[in-house]
């Protein structure tokens, strides 16, 4: 699994963006990072939050549509 094969599932939800953190590749919700690839280009370093905090974040920002969509498939 590569970095893009991370990105390509949320890389269309609002507010996710690619960045960098600590030169190495990195997505962040709103400016605040979510997940970095570390220096070994290997590992995935996740942010240490259990996915339905993530989720529920993400609901309180995203535009209504979006979670809608996201809650009907």
């Amino acid at each position: 699994m590569t970095f893009d094969d991370v990105l390509a599932p949320v890389a269309d939800l609002p507010g996710i963006e690619e960045a960098t953190s600590y030169g190495t590749r990195a997505v962040k919700v709103r400016g605040k990072l979510v997940a970095r690839l570390k220096v070994d280009d290997d590992t995935l370093a996740i942010l240490g939050v259990p996915l339905d905090e993530l989720l529920r974040r993400w609901r309180e920002v995203a535009p209504r549509k979006f979670v809608q969509m996201f809650e009907d498939r």
